[in-house]
């Protein structure tokens, strides 16, 4: 990694495989105990082939031998599930509830107050997660809005309850899964059995219809998806940065077709919280993301950024909405500009005018200069070059550190 390191450890003596299957690559490379891994591997998915047919072969033309080999792997190859949250109160059991399936790598549908009517038809979802209340206290509210719901207004495949255990009406929604509640009884956010759930319902859907179950039968632990991956990974940079005496951070993820954020804001204690933003990718979402950034009132500011020279004539070309006016290296910053802008005016999140670190992975990212991603965040959200420790994950570090420590991330 450019500009900070990250050392990549193992409490096994023994090698492991990593493999990350994305919407459009598939990454392979071996992690040794400790230092470095072995050389990085990137193909292109293959059109028409099952992504864990492909990972498979993969695996074997490198040597890779399923008698005695460990092998662990992530995947964003179908997305997260989709998931749709109602609860009682926006500020604490929405927001947990929605922490929890990002780091689930949950993409969010709509969220609603259960105690109002639905006001319009709701998309579909994949997941309905229905929270609220705290254990041990009176009910009588959560069970009126409870009763209230009327399941066919929220078309879902499958349903969750995440919130007090003896609410006594939930027992009429007969929800397939009931998980501990995603508040404690000091209304702080308990994400992990949440998550879990959500992230058991993502594997399911990954392996049955991503065509990864070839992969799945050898792989140490179950395939993850790869934003906990990440998030994990944050999360102990964020620990390094806390024995530093560091303040926030951000780590964006770009993919295919959505980009990660795992930030802690200016002010946020050691709090590391995470945003998907779906569109914004460099295969799949590369026309949603030229159109956005085409439509976009400060297209000026990133074209400047990228472009000191020459910066009209591709402003203009990007107004039209010339798709090569927006190579690779320029989506990737196309994508690092649109969510660290959104997180900043759109979210509230603030970075603060010198982050601690600002990382920037993905199987995209190689060649991509520290001094322009600099560049880049500072004219999106302010981020001053000199002083944010911009950082670019070529080798990606970050994501073989979060696949060695696979534990929950919102436990």
């Amino acid at each position: 990694m450019r500009k900070g390191s990250l050392t990549v450890t193992d409490s096994s003596a023994a090698p492991v495989w990593l493999l990350d299957v994305g919407s459009t690559v598939i990454t392979l490379c071996r992690a040794r105990p400790s230092g470095p891994a072995d050389a990085v591997v990137r193909v292109a998915r293959q059109p028409g082939t099952a992504p864990g047919d492909q990972a498979v072969e993969l695996l074997a033309r490198h040597g890779f031998d399923p008698s005695t080999d460990r092998l662990r792997a992530c995947s964003s190859a179908n997305g997260g599930p989709t998931v749709g949250v109602a609860g009682m109160t926006g500020r604490y059991s929405i927001a947990a509830a929605v922490r929890a399936a990002v780091f689930a790598g949950a993409d969010i549908a709509y969220t609603r107050a259960l105690d109002t009517p639905v006001d319009g038809p709701l998309p579909p979802v994949d997941v309905l997660v229905l929270v609220g209340g705290v254990d041990g206290t009176d009910h009588r509210r959560v069970d009126a809005a409870v009763r209230a719901v009327r399941l066919a207004e929220h078309p879902h495949r499958v349903a969750v309850w995440a919130g007090a255990r003896d609410a006594a009406a939930v027992t009429a929604l007969r929800p397939r899964y009931r998980v501990d509640n995603v508040l404690d009884v000091h209304l702080r956010a308990q994400c992990g059995p949440l998550s879990e759930a959500l992230r058991r319902i993502h594997l399911d859907d990954l392996v049955d219809r991503a065509g990864l179950r070839a992969l799945a039968e050898l792989t140490e632990v179950p395939v993850l998806p790869t934003p906990e991956v990440v998030a994990t990974a944050a999360r102990r940079l964020a620990a390094e940065a806390d024995a530093e005496g560091a303040g926030p951070f951000a780590v964006l993820d770009v993919g295919g077709t959505t980009t990660d954020v795992h930030y802690r804001a200016a002010g946020g204690g050691d709090q590391v919280e995470s945003h998907v933003f779906t569109g914004l990718g460099v295969g799949g979402a590369h026309r949603s993301l030229l159109a956005r950034l085409a439509d976009a009132p400060y297209l000026g500011d990133f074209v400047h950024a990228v472009s000191p020279t020459g910066h009209r004539a591709r402003y203009q070309r990007l107004r039209d909405g010339d798709a090569t006016a927006l190579p690779t290296r320029d989506a990737v910053l196309g994508c690092v500009f649109l969510a660290l802008r959104d997180l900043h005016e759109r979210h509230g999140v603030e970075l603060g005018r010198a982050a601690a670190r600002l990382v920037v992975t993905g199987g995209a990212v190689g060649g991509l200069e520290p001094a322009l991603l600099g560049r880049v965040a500072e004219a999106a959200c302010g981020l001053r070059s000199a002083s944010s420790g911009c950082a670019v994950d070529e080798a990606p570090l970050l994501w073989t550190r979060g696949l060695l420590d696979p534990r929950p991330v919102g436990a």
